[in-house]
């Protein structure tokens, strides 16, 4: 699904800015613990792959 969002998206010019909103709410399906974004993923912090992207 991502795949097919930034192939309708296009490449990105270069020098333009990009950013990333992390706004994933509550994450009350996931159970107690730290918010989604530092929550472990293969070992890293789910916002450490978000990053990479």
């Amino acid at each position: 699904m991502a795949a097919k969002a930034l192939q309708e998206i296009g490449p990105v010019r270069s020098g333009a800015l990009v950013g990333v909103v992390l706004a994933g709410g509550e994450g009350r399906r996931m159970g107690p613990g730290p918010l989604k974004p530092l929550r472990p993923l293969g070992g890293r912090p789910m916002g450490a792959h978000v990053g990479e992207r």
